[in-house]
């Protein structure tokens, strides 16, 4: 039974990497946060797989820890950026202007003048870091590396057919 869990995960992955350009190149907010849903269920659908016992392969650890911390850089940094709590100094002049403009006593003042902006691309950039451990730890398995790859192929077939 958690074997055929493990299986559904990865035929859900292999749907969403397949269906991922589908809507405008994914290029919408709604392709974003479909594909970040989908993404952050699959993750912790294999994580749930792996504890119980259902994946029988340990996870891949390519000697991944240089590049996850390098990696991680952006996301924290780029979560201080729409953050109130960073140092006034370090925070946009816009905002001050905005709260005299606007009569306001206060404004939460950020370094990101679009806070839901930089939300959006944090977003984006750890969903794309799920696809990633997701495809290595999915492509560990010959056979599902095989039908990973051939999915792929045919789903990029029938989209240069569709758009041919």
């Amino acid at each position: 039974m958690l074997f055929r869990f493990y299986k559904i995960l990865f035929w859900i992955f292999v749907a969403l990497v397949s269906a991922a350009p589908l809507f405008f190149g994914g290029n919408q907010p709604a392709a974003w946060s479909g594909l970040a849903f989908v993404t952050a269920v699959v993750l912790i659908g294999w994580g749930t797989a792996y504890a119980l016992g259902s994946y029988r392969r340990s996870p891949a650890s390519v000697g991944l820890w240089a590049p996850v911390a390098l990696f991680a850089v952006a996301p924290v940094w780029a979560f201080m950026q729409m953050s109130p709590l960073t140092p006034v100094s370090w925070q946009n002049p816009v905002w001050r202007h905005a709260a005299d403009v606007l009569g306001a006593q206060e404004v939460q003042s950020r370094i990101s003048l679009d806070p839901a902006g930089t939300e959006t691309a944090i977003m984006r950039l750890l969903t794309y870091a799920g696809v990633f451990l997701l495809a290595l730890q999915f492509g560990q398995d010959r056979s599902d590396r095989g039908r990973l790859i051939n999915a792929i192929a045919i789903a990029g077939l029938m989209y240069a057919v569709y758009m041919g």
